[in-house]
């Protein structure tokens, strides 16, 4: 027995079309582990709460997608890009670290099974997610990243933690989402039966992380979690649930069959039904800074060797607009392929598409060199920076990047002729680092870099 849950400070209505009914979740493009989430953390246990877009995109972005798909994928990528998907062994020297994150996550999961046992589901989910903060913090405090460039083994066991926490989690989310727990478990080729049992020995196996997962098993293919949900959605959805559906939908319904009768009727011969939108045009007037390119962040869903040329990768970046799009890279004698797979990036997107020995590109990863190219790099976006999000240099953000870098004008160019690293490797245009919501881009180990 619960409360009610109100919508937006009123009360949903089926006669007035308030709210959200049936299949309307669905249509909304929203993943069901989204919805999940967001309807038992807001439970109506004890008192009325209320349904807020604000704050499910809110509950979605920061919660699913910064905590719970940020720690999974952290961990996922680098176990795929380091140690070719084989979860690595365990290390003397992060033994101590894992057993300190090891007794706080088995404190945690024993309250875990006692809100379960008590039909506390509300206070379940929270605690699964604070466990989920923990495996954030201890990639924080422990940075694996670092310890790899000097000790790759020892690096990898402090990495078994993380590994072992995920499959912990991916336990813990069953009985709330399990089209994630599902998607976790693929990503990481684990049995769902055997690593879910949430039986009366799980309590005890989480008191060491790095027993929870076998160590030199080889992982899937890593990919986010979840994908931001951005205001304008946010918007439209408020607007579209907000009241008089049956009307809007009447509407539509409506606009349909004028558009069939034209079309049965067959195009006007001179083709005023087919006038496109006008194309914006460039204000000449406008200074070449970095907000006229269009800087993102995306992630390399697959990657594979130019068929006619050598030095080339071609990559399926995934750049938050709902198809990958494909990119054409040089990268193929200072990058393995592993290293590429699944790799969150920063791309041009602005640029116009060209073809490359015959494989159109249609955007750039962003690269940094040393002075005589013999080193490069890619530009790596922070961890908890979101797939889509743009990238951008304060005091350079006036209107919006050119709908397409005009070739001739050599503006992206310009742009790149300011940009460097500076002394922490954070990207920089005129001094000032290139950001995204979680911080600066950087280099992984170049200084006073040419970024191209």
């Amino acid at each position: 027995m619960t409360e009610y849950l109100n919508y937006e400070g009123g009360k949903f209505s089926k006669s007035r079309g308030t709210g959200v009914f049936g299949n309307d979740a669905k249509d909304t493009g929203i993943p069901s582990e989204v919805w999940r989430y967001y309807l038992l953390v807001n439970r109506p246990e004890s008192q009325d709460t209320d349904f807020n877009w604000d704050d499910l995109a809110s509950k979605c972005n920061s919660e699913l997608s910064n905590n719970l798909g940020n720690f999974i994928n952290r961990a996922l990528s680098f176990c795929k890009a380091r140690y070719a998907g084989a979860i690595p062994a365990r290390h003397a020297s992060a033994d101590e670290h894992i057993a300190a994150l090891s007794e706080q996550v088995s404190k945690l999961v024993s309250e875990y099974v006692d809100y379960l046992e008590r039909k506390k589901i509300k206070d379940g989910i929270k605690t699964a997610m604070a466990i989920s903060k923990l495996g954030n913090q201890y990639l924080q405090d422990r940075k694996h990243w670092e310890v790899y460039k000097t000790d790759p083994a020892a690096a990898g066991g402090l990495l078994l933690g993380s590994l072992g926490l995920t499959a912990v989690l991916a336990a813990l989310l069953r009985p709330y989402m399990p089209s994630l727990t599902r998607k976790i478990l693929a990503q990481m080729d684990l049995d769902e039966e055997e690593f879910t049992r949430l039986d009366a020995g799980f309590v005890e196996r989480t008191r060491d992380l790095a027993a929870c997962v076998p160590q030199g098993h080889v992982i899937g293919d890593p990919s986010p979690l979840f994908k931001a949900i951005p205001a304008d959605t946010v918007a439209e959805l408020r607007a579209r649930y907000g009241g008089n559906q049956a009307e809007n939908a009447a509407a539509a319904a409506a606009a349909g069959d004028k558009g069939a009768d034209k079309r049965k009727g067959g195009a006007d011969k001179k083709g005023a039904d087919k006038k496109a939108a006008p194309k914006k045009k460039e204000d000449p007037n406008r200074p070449v800074d970095f907000s006229r390119v269009d800087v993102r962040v995306g992630q390399i869903t697959k990657v594979w060797k130019h068929p006619d040329a050598e030095s080339l990768y071609v990559e399926e970046v995934d750049l938050g607009e709902g198809q990958p799009r494909q990119v054409v890279s040089g990268l193929v004698k200072y990058v393995p392929e592993e290293q590429m797979r699944n790799r969150r990036v920063v791309c041009v997107c602005n640029l116009k598409p060209a073809k490359m020995r015959g494989v159109m590109s249609q955007a750039m990863v962003l690269c940094g060199e040393n002075a005589d190219a013999s080193v490069v790099e890619i530009v790596d976006p922070p961890a908890g920076a979101q797939v889509g999000e743009r990238v951008t240099v304060e005091g350079f953000g006036e209107g919006e990047p050119d709908e397409q870098l005009a070739p001739k004008k050599k503006i992206f160019e310009e742009v790149a002729a300011d940009c460097t690293t500076d002394a922490a490797r954070a990207v920089t245009y005129k001094g000032r680092p290139l950001r995204t919501s979680a911080g600066p881009c950087t280099l992984a180990t170049l200084t006073g870099a040419k970024i191209r």
